[in-house]
């Protein structure tokens, strides 16, 4: 049996993981999106509405200097265009490692399938040889497995016994060399291991992307809902309720407004 043929069910699972992660990605990055919307809306209508809002907002307060006040304001605009910055990056980062994921999964089952099929080629080269009695002291009992790390496992296993089993001679007219079978083996379990070695390196900064981006996401969505909550609450005192409630944030959706954001 082909590799194809045995991995079959192996291959349907691991399609159906990538569709479910892919889906997760896909849905984190539209939130992503969603939340620089809202952010760019809040720093645009916050920027451009400063003039009227500074004087309005001394007066209610009774401030001989509006200028502390806008300092705040004008540094809150800022700080929420930097975490937006930020989460951006950070998903871009996370985008970037799925990618460099995809390649490093297919170099893995590259090398899983030459494996597979030498490990077939040198246990029907033995069997043809040397007839039935001798392919299970060396590949042992059971089929070839699928899984990546047994089947490394499994293959190491076996070049280390055809360098240990005694063989017959071989049946008339065939002949093999046991130490040129095993060589050529080792080649490509070890092509194997260092696929994946880099398939795990991949898996690990692919977590720590996502940790980031989760990190990212907590910060954004502290600094949204403090500063349009703070613009809502002064626009509001200075009687402007369309704008208060064109930057006020949502408490379903976190990090975004309850208002649709304002077309770029």
């Amino acid at each position: 049996m082909r590799w194809a043929e045995r991995s079959l069910a192996r291959t349907t699972r691991e399609a159906a993981i990538r569709s479910r992660r892919e889906g997760k990605s896909t849905m984190a990055t539209k939130q992503v999106i969603d939340r620089q919307k809202s952010a760019n809306s809040v720093v645009q209508i916050g920027t451009t509405q400063l003039g009227l809002l500074l004087p309005e907002l001394a007066k209610e307060l009774g401030l001989s200097d509006e200028g502390p006040v806008g300092i705040l304001l004008e540094t809150s605009l800022k700080r929420l265009a930097k975490v937006r910055d930020e989460l951006v990056a950070a998903d871009d980062a996370l985008s970037a490692e799925d990618s460099q994921d995809t390649g490093a999964r297919a170099a893995r089952e590259r090398a899983m399938e030459a494996a597979f099929e030498r490990i077939v080629q040198v246990r029907g080269a033995i069997q043809n040889a040397f007839g039935d009695a001798i392919p299970e002291p060396v590949f042992g009992a059971g089929s070839t497995p699928t899984d990546p790390n047994r089947l490394l496992a499994y293959g190491r296993n076996a070049t280390a016994q055809l360098g240990k089993v005694a063989f017959p001679a071989p049946l008339e007219g065939l002949s093999i060399d046991p130490a040129a079978l095993a060589s050529g083996l080792t080649a490509k379990l070890d092509a194997l291991a260092t696929a994946l070695n880099a398939m795990a390196a991949e898996e690990r900064e692919t977590q720590l992307a996502r940790q980031q981006r989760h990190q990212a996401l907590e910060v954004f969505d502290r600094v949204f809902t403090a500063v349009a909550r703070q613009f809502e609450g002064y626009f509001k005192l200075t009687g402007h309720d369309e704008l208060a409630d064109r930057v006020r944030p949502s408490t379903r959706r976190p990090g975004t407004t309850v208002s649709p954001p304002t077309p770029e």
